[in-house]
Order: structure tokens, then C-alpha cells, then sequence
């Protein structure tokens, strides 16, 4: 492999070479190129796929044989896959593993950029409710355009400290911490991440990964799961963090599917993915379950308040209601607006459901969820662009189109990516301002 020769941090390499005999190897690894991994969205399918080989952790995971410009291709735009780090996606088959209640109520409190959360979208598959949340309001955007694109129904994203969730009255079937850390396992793949690295970050760390435990485990059901992930090599902030948690909130170790390059930690709680044994970055993660049992909650679910579709809907593939809020019009389940109200009581709701379409008067303007989410399907007429008008209309760019006036919904060989208003002799671009392509395109 090719060497990119960087220097590490003298504390880490200290530590690294007296825990692990195979400190070398970790460390030779960590300066050779990393693999380029991929998830495919299960509903959206992509023409002319190439790639190295499947991920044995991740039905949907591909590894590539190099790396492509992401920004431009219209296939990443239209949410048909989502670059993704590799041992992440062993989320994929710890979901397989455990059994979750029906209607399960599923939270990811640290969701940015939208990886992990989109597994669990899949997962659920438009049952129960999947609350996403991210503090910093920057990445919550962020959020927002990866869940869109990936086009679930049974979505709520949030943008609230953890500690606001001791507030509300839900209890969580599922949370899944994907935790703030000293970031060690981005040591190949982000050389920034060595310089940032310090014994005292490595102890604050520490610091936030157990306030943001203290506040979410209050809130697990009875017989419910927590899953906890870091990308960092540090013990003090994976399995001997986990101990103390595991006996104060009575707490078992859930044991997982072990593929060859991943190895147990020393207390026999979770699992790490070290580069160079098994083909990923640095990853830890373990499954916790609460001892007890849960009954199904009998929640009375209002359905009052429902609009009727607006009448470009042509049908939807799962089972979905419409509301009014202001003047959008948005979708999803009854149980996925019952619980956003639960959660508006004390947190910072960004979105709920769907959007699909902004009310003007009589006149329904629609919004780029009612194109991406794969179950809702439109009867606007259909416009086909090669890949360079494609890359101009994400860019928000005009260009010649032929067609007759009214709304038409852009397709990327058979992947809509978006809408625009033609006008009869020009089209106004509808694709969003703050998700439009910024670098140029040669």
C-alpha cells in the first residue's frame, strides 16, 4: 500500500505499543490509504454499478475501487447510496440481532451527518418512530438533507442537548449513541485528527461521553437496547466507560456476529474494528440491553387535524396521513406526529414526516421530499437529463429545456433528483439553495 508517512502523537503511540502486541501493524496501517466504502439505498437502484466487493457486515455495503468526486454525481444527489465508513455500517448487522417490540420508538442522539441514522431508517422501514437528533444546529442541516434524500416517512430530527431529553415523558426501544471521542480512528483518514489529539482532549471526552450517557439512560425502556459507538482506540472511552454504566443502570452485554479482522475489547463488552485486520477505520461499538420487560404501550393516537393529499399525489407506497403546519403540507404515520407533539412539549423540533408541498393559496408548490422519498410517487410529467445537465441543474443553473409550462420532476436516467416551474421558453429552477453544488464542474 502506499505510504503517506505522517507522525503520531507521542502519547497515543506510547499507549498504543503497551496494550497492543500488534502496535506496528495498527500504526503501519494508519499510513496507507484507507478503503472507500458505500451504502446503497435499498429502494433506489443504480445503472452500471461497479465496485471492488461487498461488505460482509453490511447487506447494502460496497467497497469501491477508488475514490470518485461524490459532489459530482447526480446518483449521490438523488440518495441512491451514501459515502459511508465501513465498520459504521456493522450497525446493519447488529439491527439484525436484537428484537425490537412492534411500533418501536428509536433514537440516534449524536445523528450527524445522517450515516447510522439512514441505517436505522431502513431498519424500521417506515414503522414505529425514528427520532434523530444533533446539537450543533449546522450539522442538524446537514441532517436534514441526508434524511431527506434517504426519504423515510416515520422521521423526527431534533436539535437538542441530550440532557433535554430527561424532560420528556417518551421511553426509547432503541437509542443509539454514536459518540463524541478523541477521534483516533480518524488518524488515516483525517490527518487534521492527529494534531487535534491531546491526553487532556482524550479525558474531555470522556467528560461528554458520560453526561450524554447519564442523560439518555434514564430514558430506555424495559427490555430496551442501547448501542454505543466511538471512532477511537481508548479503552477509558469505550468498554471501561461502559462497566460503570452497565452495573448502575442494570444493564447486559449483548454478545454480536464476529467477522474475521474484529476483536473482542479486554472486559468482553463490545467490539473493535482495527485498520489493517479488519477493512474499515477505527471503530468500537457494543450493545447493551435493560433488564426487564415491556408491555406494548397503548397509546391513544389522534388522527384529527388531517388534510386531504394535494392532488399531484399520485400514491404513496406505505401508509401516511397529511397535516397542515403554517402552509406546508407534510406526511407521515399518526404514531410519528403523536410523538413529535410528546416531544415539542420540551425540545427543539426541526421536522417531522415528510414535506410535500408549500401551499399558496389553492396552489400546492412541491418540495423536494415529494420527489426523493422513494415511497411517494408524483403524476408531474417527467424530464430525462444527461449527467451534464444534471450537474448544471443541481448546481441551480438554467439551461435550454424543452417542454410545456407547469411543474416537472427531473429525473437522472431513473432517478428523480428534483422539480423545476417551466415557464414555456426558460424553467425556473426549484432545487434548493443550500443544497446546491458549489465547486465547479469541469
Amino acid at each position: 500500500m502506499k505510504k503517506t508517512q505522517l507522525t503520531f502523537p507521542e502519547e497515543f503511540a506510547k499507549r498504543i505499543s503497551l496494550n497492543y502486541p500488534f502496535a506496528e501493524s495498527l500504526m503501519d496501517a494508519l499510513n496507507s490509504v484507507p478503503p472507500i466504502s458505500i451504502r446503497l439505498h435499498p429502494e433506489k437502484k443504480m445503472e452500471d454499478l461497479s465496485f471492488k466487493s461487498k461488505m460482509p457486515w453490511a447487506k447494502n455495503g460496497i467497497y469501491l475501487t477508488e475514490r470518485p468526486t461524490f459532489t459530482l454525481d447526480p446518483y449521490f444527489h438523488g440518495g441512491v447510496y451514501y459515502p459511508q465508513e465501513a465498520g459504521s455500517m456493522y450497525l446493519s448487522t447488529i439491527l439484525e440481532n436484537i428484537e425490537l417490540k412492534e411500533d418501536p420508538i428509536v433514537l440516534d442522539a449524536c445523528a450527524a451527518p445522517g450515516g447510522k441514522t439512514s441505517i436505522l431508517a431502513e431498519k424500521l422501514n417506515n414503522e414505529g418512530v425514528l427520532i434523530s437528533n444533533e446539537i450543533i444546529k449546522s450539522r442538524a442541516t446537514i441532517l436534514m438533507e441526508t434524511t431527506t434524500k434517504w426519504g423515510y416517512c416515520n422521521q423526527i430530527i431534533t436539535s437538542n442537548d441530550t440532557k433535554s431529553f430527561r424532560k420528556t415523558r417518551i421511553k426509547f426501544d432503541l437509542i443509539v449513541i454514536d459518540a463524541p471521542c478523541s477521534g483516533e480512528g480518524m488518524f488515516r483518514k483525517d490527518p487534521k485528527a492527529r494534531k487535534e489529539w491531546s491526553i487532556a482532549n482524550c479525558k474531555l471526552c470522556v467528560t461528554r461521553q458520560k453526561e450524554i450517557l447519564e442523560n439518555l439512560l434514564p430514558s430506555l425502556n424495559d427490555a430496551g437496547y442501547l448501542v454505543y459507538s466511538t471512532c477511537t482506540f481508548n479503552p477509558a472511552e469505550n468498554e471501561e466507560l461502559l462497566l460503570h454504566f452497565i452495573n448502575a443502570f442494570d444493564l447486559e452485554i449483548c454478545k454480536m456476529p464476529q467477522y474475521d479482522g474484529m476483536m473482542q475489547d479486554k472486559e468482553g463488552i463490545g467490539q473493535y474494528f482495527f485498520p489493517g485486520f479488519a477493512e474499515s477505520e477505527g471503530f468500537y461499538c457494543a450493545v447493551l440491553k435493560k433488564k426487564g420487560h415491556t408491555e406494548k404501550d397503548k397509546l391513544k393516537i389522534s388522527t384529527n387535524s388531517t388534510v386531504a393529499a394535494p392532488n399531484f399525489i399520485k400514491k404513496s407506497k406505505t401508509e401516511l396521513k397529511y397535516y397542515q403546519h403554517e402552509n406546508f403540507i407534510y406526511a407521515c404515520h399518526p404514531l410519528t406526529r403523536h410523538i413529535s407533539a410528546l416531544l415539542k412539549e420540551n425540545l427543539f423540533v426541526l421536522k417531522t414526516g415528510i414535506m410535500i408541498s408549500q401551499q399558496f393559496g389553492k396552489k400546492h408548490v412541491p418540495q423536494i421530499d415529494s420527489a426523493l422519498s422513494p415511497f411517494i410517487e408524483t403524476d408531474f410529467e417527467q424530464l430525462t437529463l444527461t449527467k451534464d445537465l444534471a450537474l448544471k441543474y443541481l448546481k441551480g443553473e438554467t439551461f435550454d429545456l424543452a417542454s410545456t409550462p407547469g411543474i416537472k420532476e427531473i429525473l437522472y436516467k431513473k432517478i428523480p433528483i428534483g422539480f423545476v416551474n417551466h415557464l414555456g421558453n426558460r424553467f425556473n429552477n426549484l432545487y434548493p439553495y443550500e443544497w446546491r453544488i458549489k465547486m465547479k464542474i469541469t
